[in-house]
């Protein structure tokens, strides 16, 4: 979902949504991972640009209850961390 939805689902189900903004390291790697015909017209780069910056600015901050870097090929080590943090936060792990 996209940061700026995430109001929505927190007034919907209050008190039960744990929210993770999970973003690139760094620019590069953002277009990188949009290229290949993903994002032609570079709106969704424009679009992830201006959320990070957003992000970065807070204006996410009361609706993020964590952040994560996702780096390259490193999608399973970024899983285990936000379960972790998920564990954590519904008290099953210290």
């Amino acid at each position: 979902w996209p940061v700026q939805n995430v109001q929505t689902m927190l007034g919907a189900f209050p008190g039960r949504i744990f929210t993770v903004y999970i973003m690139p390291p760094d620019l590069a790697t953002l277009e990188r991972r949009l290229a290949n015909g993903r994002d032609i017209d570079r709106a969704r780069y424009e679009a992830g640009v201006n959320e990070l910056q957003a992000y970065y600015e807070g204006a996410y901050h009361d609706v993020v209850n964590y952040r994560v870097v996702n780096p390259e090929q490193e999608a399973r080590k970024t899983a285990e961390k936000i379960y972790d943090m998920y564990l954590i936060a519904v008290g099953e792990r210290q």
